[in-house]
């Protein structure tokens, strides 16, 4: 039997692919965010690689993935600009936080309720 007809095959390709998309997607979103102005919050960017972590990963690994993007859109207010943004801003900033703990979640149980169908 050859490697390609072996049923894990497939499934190695997705990952593999999945996992690309995911730090392509985190790389590109880092990229937008630190490269605006603080003004801007481009926090949301993060959903995508937050999203296929979520749905494809480990829990322990969704958290993780979810806890450095909400610690990258915070650390946004200080890094391009060196002082601390506007209150619009760190509100602005705290609800994308928020956004991506909840897609974390829901991602994480959509994945729970596929495997268990």
């Amino acid at each position: 039997m050859n490697r390609r007809s072996t049923p894990s095959a497939p499934l190695a390709r997705q990952r593999v692919w999945i996992g690309s998309a995911t730090v392509l997607g985190t790389v590109l979103a880092i990229a937008a965010e630190f490269l605006t102005p603080t003004d801007y919050v481009l926090g949301y960017l993060y959903v995508v690689p937050v999203g296929l972590v979520g749905a494809y990963g480990r829990p322990k690994t969704t958290m993780v993935v979810t806890l450095g993007a909400i610690g990258l859109v915070l650390l946004n207010l200080w890094i391009p600009a060196g002082a601390m943004g506007s209150p619009a801003a760190i509100t602005n900033r705290l609800l994308v936080g928020l956004a991506l703990l909840v897609t974390a979640l829901l991602s994480d149980r959509a994945r729970r309720d596929r495997t268990r169908l």
